[in-house]
């Protein structure tokens, strides 16, 4: 897959005790086939960002039935917390619960 053209719903950058995090985000209402592959290529080019740069990169997807039961306020409560089973992570994104 060519991510040459890749147009993400949400980049955003988060502030840790850390330091930064570059978060591409996608939501999705509905997954289709083919999801776990552009999930994947996506996982991919966060892990060789981050080697090539120095910088944090991680990947997202956040499914809408896990947003419509999980209140959230901030990115950190998006990214944390026991029920990350729907989440996909790009490199260094260690689940927890």
């Amino acid at each position: 897959m060519s991510l040459g053209f890749y147009h993400p719903d949400w980049v955003a950058v988060q502030e840790t005790q850390t330091g930064e995090v570059n978060w591409i985000i996608e939501t999705k209402g509905r997954v289709w086939e083919g999801t776990a592959a552009k999930d994947d290529a996506i996982r991919e080019w966060c892990e060789r960002i981050t080697e090539a740069t120095g910088s944090k990169w991680h990947y997202i997807r956040i499914d809408q039935t896990f947003f419509d039961t999980q209140p959230a306020s901030t990115l950190g409560d998006l990214t944390r917390g026991p029920s990350q089973r729907t989440l996909r992570w790009g490199r260094g994104g260690q689940t927890k619960g």
